[in-house]
């Protein structure tokens, strides 16, 4: 009894603790929110990859391309918060996809399109359970990047031009 008792009181205490450490919201400013975003995803995930993000992202959000679109990407980022997304692999494959807004041959309207895409599956998607939205990021970044409407160590589906992406039924059609 006395085990069961003082495991309770661990997970119960460790649950508090890990619910303690994530963030309520991020700063308003850009300069704030790409270090405070850049600070959470260094302390909740160990990788490499988020190591290398997280020193040039601060720079991004707020010299390029993302700079433009900082209202939508607070909002979205709210509510990645509010449905308790995890650090890897769902806020960093958010951080990437705004990094890669530099290189995106896309124009406004579609990246316009694309947050808004972004912001109704975030909030349709149930807490803990964000695979179609971080596919989604996933798919976009591929897409500014490379151009690549189907990206995998593979095969490469290449566009030719200016893309669009329809969302019917609040799912997208790609």
């Amino acid at each position: 009894m006395k085990n069961i008792l003082f495991t309770f009181c661990f997970l119960l205490s460790t649950f508090f603790i890990a619910k303690a450490q994530y963030p309520k919201e991020f700063p308003a400013d850009n300069a704030g929110f790409g270090k405070a975003y850049s600070e959470f995803i260094k302390s909740a995930c160990t990788r490499d990859d988020c190591k290398d993000l997280t020193a040039k992202f601060p720079t991004t959000i707020t010299n390029g391309k993302a700079n433009a679109y900082f209202p939508k990407i607070k909002s979205i980022s709210q509510s990645m918060l509010l449905k308790k997304a995890p650090a890897y692999p769902v806020l960093f494959n958010f951080a990437n996809m705004l990094m890669s807004l530099d290189v995106a041959k896309a124009s406004g309207a579609a990246i316009e399109k694309n947050f808004d895409i972004l912001q109704t599956l975030i909030d349709n998607s149930k807490p803990g359970n964000l695979k179609e939205f971080d596919g989604y990021l996933v798919y976009i970044t591929n897409l500014y990047t490379q151009n690549a409407l189907y990206f995998s160590n593979t095969n490469i589906w290449k566009s030719t031009g200016d893309f669009t992406v329809d969302f019917i039924d609040n799912k997208p059609v790609y």
